[in-house]
């Protein structure tokens, strides 16, 4: 098997998340080439700071009320898949 690209991913622990680590439990990231690390965050300042310094490459963040939670982390995940290979190339 050829080597994993490792993504490290920043997110709150909440439902809303549930699609990538259903994802991940799936073997769909593996699949695609994809070894995904996941930390959690405090608040969204974090988040902000951690892709600022390169300590994570992807991030979620909290649905807006007009937006339904699956669509969000659905998206997320449908963005993962299909742009990994230009996040690995930088």
């Amino acid at each position: 098997m050829a080597s994993l690209t490792k993504l490290r991913l920043i997110q709150f622990r909440a439902g809303y998340n549930l699609p990538v680590h259903a994802g991940r439990e799936q073997g769909i990231f593996e699949r695609h080439g994809l070894e995904i690390e996941i930390t959690y965050t405090p608040g969204s300042l974090y988040i902000s700071d951690a892709l600022r310094k390169g300590n994570s490459r992807l991030a979620t963040r909290a649905p807006t009320i007009s937006s339904p939670m699956w669509k969000i982390s659905a998206a997320v995940l449908r963005a993962s898949l299909s742009s990994w290979d230009s996040i690995a190339a930088s």
